[in-house]
């Protein structure tokens, strides 16, 4: 039984003590929804916490980034973890990190 088997049995169980219908897949498409913000914030969480990072690049995520980008970023990650680290690889081939971090060291 999956996460959302139980969500959903839970769910149609309160509805049918409030006498109110509930879809299946109108409820699935909320909860994937409620799904990806919780891992976008998770992600927004971890991008602000390193921000002051030079090497790694989060303050882009941070500044540049919307929902929208992460979202199609992050599509088919399950944890807030597995996310974080497909970002990470997102952001890191552009060399935002390391070209800000070599304008930095310049201007010392």
């Amino acid at each position: 039984m999956t996460n959302f088997d139980i969500y959903f049995r839970d769910l149609q169980a309160d509805a049918k003590r409030n006498g109110v219908r509930v879809d299946r897949a109108d409820e699935f498409v909320l909860w994937k929804a409620a799904a990806t913000q919780d891992l976008i914030n998770a992600v927004r969480d971890y991008s602000i916490a390193h921000y002051q990072s030079q090497s790694e690049g989060w303050y882009y995520v941070v500044e540049c980034y919307s929902d929208g980008d992460l979202t199609d970023i992050i599509k088919g990650c399950r944890t807030a973890a597995g996310a974080i680290e497909r970002v990470r690889a997102a952001i890191k081939p552009r060399g935002y990190a390391d070209y800000r971090y070599e304008i930095k060291e310049r201007l010392r």
